[in-house]
């Protein structure tokens, strides 16, 4: 007995051990599955920290859990989170795991999921994730996964649905549901549970619901094999409605029939009066109510892309009463008659008929019809609204917040007739409009108001072409907002969701939206400069509808936003295309003047994509970092810099839903110039000024500066600029990033004075080296250097080039005394060459004075005997002459003589 008792115990403990490894064994196998099964089908992403198993959770069942599970998006939805939950849990038949067959899921518990699913308005769905399948070859093959769901669960979770096809939204928060049921049997019961705290629902810009408690517990018979699904025992509460459905949805190949209908478990008055906003309060059980009331309707018929179900709505009021607990007077004669019809097919054919719709807020009487047919291709319309309410009387009829101020005067007589393409086709003859709408003296203050709201006088006048704004002067704490102007199609826009046209002059002395503006939770960056998940859950992105062209014409004496004061504010916004547009936008700021052109454009979902061009004067550098963000950012050196900029500056980038901008998207150019700058503090200034052991660099005074730079996927690059640090010539080029890193090149022309006594002693030094090889020279009085500036702003790392700086200036000073020498060697050669020349120049001419002389002294003696043999030889001419004169004479006289 005891063997067996041990051989028992050692089994069961043998168990045991399995049931603790055996998830443990398979753990990687199941998370590669999940995932690989997952993504190669999916035109997602699906992830999750961390994969549990356990064989004890639901023994003898596999309990999986995924951890911060996350399924993301895709194109055009990238950047979404279709799905997250902080845990998925699935119980599965651990034996089709380890027999690698089809893996049979039992139940699916999901707590803490977030849901954001949404439909563009060309129809594409980001639930529509799976791949579409290739073309079959060859028998399609079982999938993996086989659901046998017993129970499913959903818990502490949020969904959000934005359908902008047909402009209807709708938003669950503290959503628990659950159900139980036999999915693997033809036929079975399903068992539901629905918890909802808060649920709004808006249709074509209208909030239906808002904050509206919904508790939802119904039975379904499920006929899985032929896919209908009949009501058995259900109740829907929404607020204090009570309503009951009964009837089947059966879908058949690519129709769905049903056979539907719905009708209020209880007549009271105030029931029905709970789901309109603003009426319910914690204590409405307290109401009392009195008088007639029903609501029921039905949908019955087939439902495909060319059909509708015919449909009914049925709402009548009869002698209403309604009073709040605590307050001294009663809404009364509360008169509703509301039936909206189909009879099928074709939804052009629905009715809407409020023939009656009366109330009696104190004395003062409301009144209103409307019937409106051919509602889809050309609605035909008869309405009328007639009232006249003094505000003060409200806080005795309905329930204020506690604090909340109420007065004023509104009133009301506007009529419509005629059909829409009327307006369309600009026959405004054949359309009746008709009518005036006013405000007066309207004081409206509350807690959830940071800024008592005074509209002294508002009047709106209604004609078939347009609504015309007359007047409107309006005060919000000590801003002041005063308006004109006209609106166009505002029918089309109101009944088939056209496009409507407009323009309005506004005008304001002063106006702070500080007060107004919430608080959008903080986005984190990832280290690509992208936004993680968390800006997906903003919900502050203004979207501008596609529908509306629109012209607004500002002029504001001063205008206040977050940290900015901006004056003598002009300009024209135009909204266009989904898109803000500026138009020369000018305002004087941050010391300086700006001028905006560009576009807001908010067509994706992503967030707004921004394109600007910026044209700034003188604004103070300092100042403009601690206003913008992205300054700080890209050159948080501005932030220890005193002086003023102006610039030209174009860029464009996408920003995320809380208006940060996505850095890496970021692209443009501009162009700079400065006054005269300091810049004292920053850590890059610090180091070079160490690196260098200059002290007075530790403080940088800039002459005027003037640049241009590019900005490339949010890297920001200086063009190459000259400038003077001090006394000191320099230049300065390079980028810096998103992330803080830095890449930039400094020139400087350093006066060896004012080197630091170890930097001296490092020049010093390689002159004495120099001199010991037999260079005898000294430094210039001015040193170039070479700044590598890396790392990050906040840890930057320089080098300097100082020493092969000072050895190329002592090469330089050893080829310039090289050169000197040539220079000197070549000038002696060329002074003894001169020297040699002058001295056989003189003895040229010595020798050719000498020469010349004798050529003198000789043609002397020459000239002389010449001179004297001329002379001797008319001597001898003249003798001879005389005497041949004397013989002639005596000739003659002896002649006559011998006569």
């Amino acid at each position: 007995m005891k063997k067996v008792l041990k051989i028992s115990g050692i089994v069961v403990l043998f168990i045991i051990l399995l049931m603790a490894v055996l998830p443990f064994i398979f753990k990687d196998k199941i998370m590669a599955k999940v995932k690989s099964e997952a993504n190669k089908n999916l035109n997602a992403t699906l992830n999750f920290t961390d994969l549990s198993l356990s064989l004890f959770t639901n023994f003898p069942q596999l309990s999986i859990t995924l951890d911060d599970l996350s399924l993301a998006n895709a194109a055009p939805f990238k950047g979404d989170t279709l799905i997250s939950a902080k845990s998925f849990r699935i119980t599965t038949d651990i034996m089709s795991i380890i027999n690698g067959g089809e893996i049979k899921v039992n139940s699916v518990i999901i707590d803490k999921a977030r849901v954001q699913a949404k439909v563009l308005k060309d129809g594409k769905a980001n639930w529509d994730i799976t791949k579409p399948s290739p073309p079959a070859t060859t028998a399609a093959e079982p999938s993996a996964f086989k659901a046998s769901l017993k129970k499913y669960s959903i818990s502490n979770s949020y969904i959000s649905y934005d359908d902008q096809s047909i402009g209807f939204s709708t938003v669950l928060n503290g959503l628990n549901h659950s159900g139980s049921g036999d999915f693997t049997a033809d036929v079975t019961n399903l068992e539901t549970e629905t918890l909802i705290d808060s649920m709004d629902l808006s249709y074509g810009g209208i909030k239906y619901m808002n904050k509206v408690k919904l508790n939802y517990k119904a039975g379904f018979k499920l006929d899985l094999k032929n896919a209908k699904y009949t009501f058995l025992e259900n109740e829907l509460q929404v607020n204090q409605l009570f309503l009951k459905f009964a009837g089947f949805v059966s879908m058949t190949k690519e129709d769905i029939e049903m056979d539907i209908t719905y009708a209020a478990l209880k007549n009271e008055v105030k029931d029905f009066i709970s789901i309109i906003p603003g009426t319910f309060t914690k204590d409405f059980d307290k109401v009392k109510s009195s008088g007639k009331m029903e609501f029921d309707g039905f949908v019955k018929g087939i439902y495909n892309e060319k059909s509708i179900p015919s449909f009914a709505l049925n709402l009548l009021i009869e002698n209403g009463m309604i009073q709040y607990p605590g307050l001294p007077r009663a809404i009364n004669n509360i008169q509703v008659n509301t039936k909206i019809t189909c009879p099928g097919v074709d939804a052009d054919k629905t009715i809407i008929n409020v023939s009656k719709l009366h109330v009696d807020l104190g004395q003062f009487p409301i009144d209103a019809h409307m019937l409106v047919k051919t509602p889809i291709s050309d609605p035909d319309i008869d309405g009328h609204v007639k009232g006249n309410v003094d505000l003060a009387a409200i806080k005795d009829l309905i329930p204020l917040e506690k604090n909340t101020n109420l007065a004023g005067k509104v009133a009301a007589d506007v009529s419509f007739k005629g059909r829409m393409s009327s307006i369309e086709k600009e026959k405004y003859e054949e359309f009746y409009a008709a009518g005036v709408a006013s405000v007066n003296s309207l004081i409206y203050s509350s807690p959830d108001l940071p800024q008592k709201v005074n509209i002294a006088a508002a009047e709106m006048k209604f004609s078939p072409k347009s609504l015309d704004l007359t007047k409107f002067i309006m005060s919000l704490g000590k801003s002041d907002i005063s308006a004109t102007g006209s609106l166009t199609n505002y029918l089309g826009y109101a009944l088939k969701n056209e496009k409507i046209t407009g323009e309005i002059n506004m005008n304001s002395r002063f106006l702070d939206l500080n007060p107004f503006m919430t608080d959008a939770p903080a986005t984190a960056e990832k280290a690509s400069g992208e936004p993680s998940t968390a800006a997906n859950d903003v919900s502050g992105y203004i979207r501008i509808p596609a529908n509306v062209d629109f012209t607004l014409n500002s002029t504001i004496g001063q205008l206040i936003y977050d940290n900015m004061t901006m004056n003598a504010v002009n300009g024209q916004l135009k909204i266009q295309d989904q898109t803000v547009k500026l138009n020369n936008l000018s305002m004087n700021t941050l010391g300086g003047n700006v001028v905006l052109n560009g576009n807001y454009n908010t067509t994706s979902d992503q967030g707004p994509y921004v394109t600007m061009s910026m044209n700034v004067k003188d604004f103070n550098i300092k100042q403009t970092a601690k206003t913008f963000n992205t300054v700080k950012k890209l050159a948080p050196i501005a932030e220890n810099t005193t002086g003023n900029i102006s610039t030209t500056l174009n860029f464009s980038g996408q920003a995320d839903k809380a208006f940060n901008f996505i850095y890496p998207t970021l692209n443009g150019d501009g162009k700079f110039n400065t006054s005269i700058i300091e810049i004292e503090g920053f850590e890059m200034v610090k180091k070079i000024a160490e690196t260098l052991k200059i002290d007075k660099l530790k403080k940088w005074k800039l002459d005027k500066l003037s640049g241009s730079f590019v900005i490339t996927k949010g890297q920001i690059t200086i063009a190459p600029f000259e400038t003077k640090i001090g006394n000191y010539k320099a230049t300065i080029a390079g980028t810096n990033g998103l992330d803080q890193s830095i890449n930039y090149t400094i020139h400087m022309d350093v006066p060896k004075s004012d080197f630091g006594g170890a930097a001296n002693s490092v020049l010093n030094g390689m002159v004495a080296q120099a001199s010991k090889i037999g260079f005898k020279g000294e430094l210039g009085d001015n040193i170039p250097v070479e700044l590598i500036v890396t790392g990050t702003f906040s840890n930057p790392k320089v080098k300097s080039n100082l020493k092969q700086q000072v050895s190329n200036a002592m090469n330089d000073l050893k080829n310039q005394a090289e050169q000197k020498a040539r220079e000197e060697l070549e000038r002696k050669k060329q002074e003894l060459l001169n020297q040699a020349n002058t001295e056989k120049d003189k003895l040229k001419k010595e020798a050719e004075a000498k020469i010349k002389a004798e050529q003198d002294r000789l043609k002397g003696e020459v000239d002389k005997a010449k001179a004297e043999a001329e002379r001797k030889a008319k001597e001898e001419a003249e003798k001879a002459k005389n005497k041949a004169k004397d013989e002639i004479g005596k000739g003659v006289k002896d002649l006559f003589k011998k006569k």
